[in-house]
């Protein structure tokens, strides 16, 4: 009987950088973004500063957020 334990492979570097990435989304909700992204285009409203590549993202996360919102509610449904 050996002396040594069996050695263990190593895991590669991207799937623990995928583990640490998905282990800090999960404190990250939606709904926080989506009023960080409100409150930051309010005030650019009111600075009446032009950030045209703010309200492009901040359309597409509006389109993303509400699509997943949907698509959750049609999966939920029996048919």
């Amino acid at each position: 009987m050996p002396l040594s334990s069996p050695i263990k492979p190593r895991t590669p570097i991207i799937t623990k950088v995928r583990n640490v990435v998905n282990q800090s989304l999960v404190y990250i909700r939606p709904e926080i973004i989506l009023g960080v992204f409100l409150i930051v285009a309010i005030l650019l409203a009111f600075l009446k500063i032009t950030a045209i590549g703010f309200y492009i993202v901040f359309g597409i996360f509006i389109i993303g957020y509400f699509a997943e919102r949907v698509f959750r509610i049609l999966q939920r449904k029996p048919e």
